[in-house]
């Protein structure tokens, strides 16, 4: 009876404060980074639900992803709220508090203990790392995956205890549905095996921990219970398969030329620690780590490799006495194999957004290794002992996690705020200058959004981005000639680059080359087919032409896109 009032208890207390600490995101609106891809101007969205909609969310891609469970959450967000984005914020804060909520039952399910559950639960719902997958709503894909990962973890249990196809039947289709939502679930069947070793305790090898004689659940061989995964491991490779096919046709990967091998792997093993630096002190966070290339010092890449090789073998030593040790460790080094950057995309070195569900595995680790690092003992029943000394440490870290999470939230504000915010977090950061200098741009502070710009090309000259934008701020101060040499060069750079290609045909278009400006209305169309402007620039550029049905339709399209912008319906 106690435990049950415990447990009710932490329930209730985990919503309220996760609804505290994430409640003022309801009033943010989208931030211009991404948003508008996955929401705003994406038209599989745009439209709302219907089944056309959810077709063309199974049978195509878009933005280099193939996630059509995430499509449809945000399709049922704009038939319900419309672009209120405030309502978006709704859904993935509810989103996340069921996770929390799961978590904490599915925990305290396995394991039996309400208070340690709790903590993970406690330490998973207000870590200020995972701020960005809760309020970013083009994050929703995180927590959207993270709920049906409970779930097939949740299902996989009640087959373990059961025995009964139907319940692995549920694992299967739960496990799919993660991956619809996001494919870095891909090690999800690794993560059931270290759950097999503890706390199911079902592996029958010599030094494995063992359950109570009144147990239901049967030992197996690692052979059997590889087996037992196969249709799991399958889907994996489907998935992987498939989404290396989407990227590849939608150049988001990174070449081998791009970022040699040898980067690549000292990126990773330094990211790891970073990631294990942020879970204690959570400081200096941003939404984008620009990726270090080869600026890493030689001193950074060994330190890590020892703190990771140290950890893993004291990890395999302590295996047998303190069992969720290696499930902890392994699963976090897992999770994050599919984003760690061996498989290279886009230009980050790291991402707070993947740790929702890798720090699970070290939120473990830590709940039930502090009452036995301060106590130094053990119970009868071989679990940690001191537990008495968990609910003071949890008050003390959870409350300075709380605010600390409760402060970054605010950065989120705006677009303005959060990319202030990631330049002083972060150095070298072209992304956030590129950001930052658009949101000073739109404020009609010129002169300092082009300062800028030029700072990120200092960074880096060859970021078509950075080029492109610039080009834009130096048309608007009326250099049009420096402004189209800038677009040309971020196409020399990327030829898909549709926000170049589109500014070109707009200058060709003012110089009344409207034959070569069409082409690269076009070209900007083939790169992204939802690019609102280049659609209303290629309608009226062929309405010029005389060519009046042709035009219309691209200029309605484009009112479609986008119905709240004023330059195209004026």
């Amino acid at each position: 009876m106690r435990d049950k009032r415990l447990g009710q208890a932490i329930g209730i207390g985990l919503v309220i404060s996760t609804a505290i600490v994430f409640g003022r995101a309801l009033g943010y609106g989208f931030i211009s980074y991404d948003d508008a891809e996955y929401v705003t101007a994406n038209p599989l969205v745009r439209g709302g639900l219907s089944w056309q909609a959810v077709i063309r969310a199974f049978t195509s891609s878009h933005f280099a992803n193939w996630h059509a469970l995430t499509w449809i959450s945000h399709m049922v967000d704009v038939q319900i709220w419309g672009m209120n984005a405030g309502g978006h914020h709704l859904s993935s804060i509810l989103l996340h508090i069921l996770n929390v909520v799961i978590l904490f039952a599915l925990l305290r399910r396995l394991t039996g203990s309400v208070g340690r559950s709790g903590f993970v639960a406690a330490l998973f719902a207000i870590h200020p790392m995972h701020v960005e997958p809760v309020v970013w709503i083009a994050s929703r894909k995180d927590v959207l995956s993270t709920l049906f990962a409970l779930l097939t973890i949740w299902a996989y249990a009640k087959y373990v205890e059961s025995a009964k196809i139907s319940w692995y039947f549920l694992v299967v289709v739960f496990f799919a549905m993660g991956l619809l939502a996001k494919p870095m679930l891909v090690t999800l069947p690794f993560v059931l095996l270290l759950l097999d070793y503890w706390p199911l305790c079902r592996l029958s090898v010599s030094g494995a921990p063992v359950l109570s004689p009144q147990s239901k659940i049967k030992h197996c061989t690692m052979w059997k219970l590889l087996a037992e995964k196969t249709p799991l491991f399958a889907i994996s490779v489907m998935s992987s398969l498939l989404t290396y096919s989407v990227q590849r046709h939608d150049q988001a990967l990174r070449s081998l030329d791009a970022i040699p091998a040898g980067i690549r792997l000292s990126n990773a093993v330094v990211s790891y620690v970073s990631y294990i630096g942020r879970m204690v002190w959570p400081r200096n966070l941003s939404i984008f780590y620009p990726h270090p290339m080869d600026s890493l010092p030689e001193w950074k890449v060994f330190g890590a490799i020892l703190v990771l090789t140290g950890i893993t073998l004291y990890t395999i030593y302590v295996a047998k006495r303190r069992p969720y040790f290696p499930v902890g460790w392994f699963w976090y080094l897992g999770s994050l194999v599919p984003v760690i950057g061996i498989i290279q995309f886009g230009s980050h070195s790291m991402a707070d957004r993947y740790t929702y569900v890798s720090f699970l595995g070290l939120f473990i680790l830590v709940a039930w290794g502090i009452p036995e690092l301060l106590c130094g003992k053990r119970g009868d029943d071989g679990s940690p002992g001191g537990a008495s000394a968990l609910p003071f440490v949890s008050l003390i870290s959870l409350s300075a996690l709380a605010v600390a999470a409760w402060a970054y939230v605010g950065c989120w504000k705006n677009s303005y705020d959060l990319f202030a915010h990631a330049l002083a977090a972060t150095h070298n950061n072209v992304v956030a200058h590129c950001s930052f200098a658009d949101e000073l741009k739109l404020r009609g502070r010129l002169p300092e959004a082009t300062a800028h710009y030029q700072r990120a090309l200092e960074i880096n000259p060859f970021d078509s981005i950075a080029l492109n934008n610039l080009g834009v701020a130096l048309a608007e101060s009326g250099k049009r000639e420096n402004a189209k040499r800038l677009f040309y060069r971020a196409i020399k750079i990327n030829p898909m680059d549709a926000e170049a290609h589109n500014n070109i045909g707009v200058a060709l278009a003012a110089e009344g080359r409207l034959g070569d400006a069409i082409t690269h209305y076009f070209k900007a169309l083939k790169s992204a087919p939802g690019h609102a402007m280049a659609h209303y620039n290629l309608g009226v550029a062929l309405m010029a032409q005389a060519k009046i049905d042709e035009g219309i339709k691209h200029l309605a399209y484009a009112a479609r896109l986008s119905p709240d912008d004023a330059r195209i319906h004026y």
